[in-house]
């Protein structure tokens, strides 16, 4: 019998695409649906101690021309536990380019951020088909692994997506370019395989370009039909104007607002098409200098939020990245970042 994944797990299995849909009450639905679980875990504690004991893995990170990526690439493979809390451990490149990296006493998944061809710069992730990985002697073929993967999930969510849809002639169904990657991918898996093949490296990327592609339009594509077909009560293309509108009434939509500054093009574009907006908290921009906060943007653009009926969202509350850190906090110790964090979120939180 399946079980009932979480709002939370069921955005971070569906793809990356949902991060991206600010309309997550359409997603919310999924609360209600029944998703076949991927293999569980017991959920590792967020610190973790060095034991005397280290498992490994050996990851090989392979570019299209069969070699290992670029240094850089490498060093990027981290170690995760099945809820993606990520794992404080050590890793080596090797001379012949393939990564030696610590993992837990259990399943274990592996997260890298790389260049697919036809897709992006994206941070990918290979779980062994949800099972996760355990201490083996063989090397394991990261970017073969994440295709594989993805093509997994995308097979569990089109699974979930048929049992939770009523047998009418207005039932979702995956459209033909998404169906096309699927296929793909599949192919490109199967060629890179093949004994003597010489270029299977290069067909294992494309295999994931393509995986990653029809995982982002599975999303998007049910959330279309779910804000087309309230009801299942008709079948179009494309949302028409009147059923957007309507669906504003039930749905947030948004984005950032950061770009506001007044009666411009902008807001007026905003106001059209969305009705949620995130406020900027980053902190590199908010306190430039310690002490001295500045919301005068924030407010500003809270204040139109509120006149115009866009509700509001503040974000982040505090977001250790270099890029939204101040001058005056980068270098800081463990202690003085908690200090800080504690006193920035807490400030904020009590301001609005």
């Amino acid at each position: 019998m399946a079980s009932k994944l979480n709002r939370r797990e069921f955005l971070r299995r569906a793809g990356y695409a949902a991060g991206t849909l600010a309309g997550g009450r359409v997603l919310a639905q999924a609360e209600d649906e029944a998703v076949p679980r991927l293999a569980a875990a017991a959920k590792a504690p967020a610190i973790r101690s060095r034991s005397e004991t280290k498992p490994l893995l050996k990851v090989k990170m392979l570019g299209r021309d069969g070699k290992p990526m670029p240094e850089g690439r490498l060093r990027t493979l981290y170690s995760a536990d099945l809820h993606f809390e990520p794992i404080r451990r050590g890793s080596k490149i090797l001379d012949d380019g393939t990564v030696e990296i610590e993992i837990l006493k259990g399943p274990t998944a592996l997260h890298a951020k790389i260049e697919v061809p036809g897709f992006g710069d994206v941070w990918v992730i290979a779980d062994n088909g949800g099972k996760g990985y355990e201490q083996r002697s063989e090397p394991i073929d990261f970017v073969r692994e994440a295709a594989e993967g993805r093509l997994r999930e995308i097979m569990l969510l089109a699974v979930s997506y048929a049992r939770s849809t009523r047998p009418t002639r207005f039932s979702f169904q995956l459209s033909a370019e998404c169906l096309g990657h699927q296929e793909a991918a599949r192919e490109l898996l199967e060629l890179a395989k093949k004994p003597g093949q010489k270029q299977a490296a290069k067909w294992n990327l494309m295999a994931l370009s393509h995986a990653l592609w029809a995982g982002e339009l599975t999303i998007v594509e049910r959330s279309r039909f779910l804000i087309n077909h309230p009801g299942e009560r008709r079948r179009s293309p494309r949302v028409s104007r009147q059923a957007w509108v309507e669906s504003r009434e039930k749905y947030l939509f948004g984005c950032n607002a950061f770009a506001y500054h007044g009666d411009t093009p902008y807001a007026r574009h905003f106001r059209e098409v969305l009705n949620f907006a995130t406020l900027p908290f980053y902190l590199a921009s908010l306190e430039r200098q310690e002490g001295k906060p500045n919301y005068s943007k924030v407010d500003r653009i809270l204040e139109w939020c509120e006149k115009v009926g866009i509700t509001p969202k503040g974000h982040p509350l505090w977001w250790g990245h270099q890029a939204g850190i101040p001058a005056w906090l980068k270098g800081a110790d463990w202690a003085a970042a908690q200090k800080h964090c504690a006193r920035v979120v807490g400030r904020s939180v009590e301001r609005y």
